[in-house]
């Protein structure tokens, strides 16, 4: 779900006070492009983003990244078995070691398509599943689940828009559109281990989780695609509404 108007209306509101704030501060190694070679120097700059998402980046709202912590999380799916999943307390790993390549630029550099290759991502996380009995959806016993996804391949579109701050007389970059595809997973690795001891009900769910599970896990892909593209755009927004496009595309 996206809240793209909100978040414009609320960074936007600190552009003025945080823009007067030289990029070297904040973001010292990060490589910026001439705007006419954005083409070319544009992996060298995304590349150059990892150590920031893995330390994070308090002052500009960045959150660390090695691991990425969330406390709570509900996925919904289209199957008509196990509808709903609640993650709790997870934890992933390798998602700010990436590499970049096959970027394109358009739409005046308005529009930026790359693939990001992740060699190895982990992620450690507590669930329950819900079943659908109906009219009931019973829930199952508390699960651990461990992954581990090899050479994961993404290709990540970004389509934004200019925009000017008048106090500054500058102009800005925003992101209002990300997509994220996963083109290839190498070898994805699971284990899942059930904890406690189940009521009957629970024992049915969870029976009813172990004989769909593969269907369970083949709409992951979609939830995880929409997770990573709401992080990307909201990652992007923090560093583009804060610094204007002359100083992170100069002339």
């Amino acid at each position: 779900m996206r809240i793209i108007f909100a978040l414009f209306v609320i960074t936007s509101g600190f552009i003025a006070k945080t823009s007067a704030i030289p990029l070297k501060d904040r973001l010292p190694d990060l490589h910026t492009c001439p705007s006419s070679k954005l083409q070319t120097c544009l992996l060298q700059s995304l590349e150059s983003i990892r150590p920031y998402l893995a330390q994070g980046v308090p002052r500009l709202g960045i959150p660390v990244f090695e691991p990425y912590y969330t406390e709570l999380y509900e996925m919904t799916f289209q199957n008509q078995f196990i509808p709903i999943m609640k993650f709790r307390d997870t934890y992933i790993n390798g998602i700010s070691n990436f590499t970049i390549n096959n970027v394109r630029v358009a739409n005046k550099n308005r529009d930026i398509q790359f693939f990001a290759h992740f060699p190895l991502i982990t992620v450690c996380t507590k669930f329950d599943a819900y079943a659908s009995f109906a009219p009931m959806l019973i829930k199952s016993s508390r699960y651990r689940l461990s992954s581990k996804f090899t050479n994961v391949v993404a290709e990540i579109i970004i389509r934004g828009t200019n925009f000017e701050n008048e106090e500054e007389n500058e102009q800005y970059f925003y992101v209002n559109n990300v997509t994220v595809t996963i083109k290839k997973f190498g070898r994805i690795k699971t284990t899942k281990e059930q904890r406690g001891s189940p009521e009957r009900l629970m024992e049915m769910a969870n029976n009813y989780l172990e004989l769909e599970w593969d269907a369970v896990t083949s709409e992951l892909t979609y939830n995880i695609e929409d997770i990573a593209a709401d992080l990307v755009q909201i990652i992007s927004n923090r560093i583009y509404t804060n610094f204007p496009i002359d100083v992170l595309m100069t002339s």
